[in-house]
């Protein structure tokens, strides 16, 4: 399978994008890559359907704005058996602000960041992007292991 290549015209991003879903460590739980051109709300709903019934005590999930929608929220809940809360920005302030829970999934891209395979979207197949998002996710687990036993 090669890699997905689309255009998404509200990011001015031409390729694929990087659907995640982190427990409360920034961890992995599931992975989805999909072209650029897909949105947010069906980009998850393809998450929320490769993450199967492999985690049955998750119950909600914490979004931001992209996510919401009273038809996404409905066939989540009614499909997935999940509850999506959507994480909001303060009104009235302008620029960047930590949201609370968000940073999380934001951090994990910061940590991809760090890796020279995921900087650049180097790989043709989208099988081997899977592998290297793995790979790098077990050597950062590995290392946090490591560090907390020391």
């Amino acid at each position: 399978m090669t890699t997905l290549k689309g255009y998404d015209g509200n990011k001015h991003l031409t390729g694929g994008k990087r659907f995640i879903l982190v427990d409360v460590l920034g961890l992995v739980l599931a992975l989805r890559l999909t072209s650029a051109n897909v949105g947010e709300r069906a980009g998850s709903l393809l998450l929320f359907a490769r993450l199967g019934q492999r985690f049955p005590r998750l119950k909600t999930i914490l979004a931001d704005q992209g996510f919401d929608g009273v038809n996404f929220l409905a066939t989540v809940k009614a499909t997935y058996q999940l509850s999506v809360e959507v994480v909001c920005g303060v009104l009235g302030v302008k620029g960047f602000q930590v949201l609370p829970k968000r940073w999380t999934v934001e951090r994990t891209f910061g940590w991809w960041a760090f890796q020279r395979r995921l900087a650049k979207d180097y790989e043709v197949k989208k099988s081997h992007d899977d592998a290297i998002i793995y790979w790098v996710m077990i050597r950062l687990m590995s290392r946090k292991i490591r560090e907390t036993k020391s």
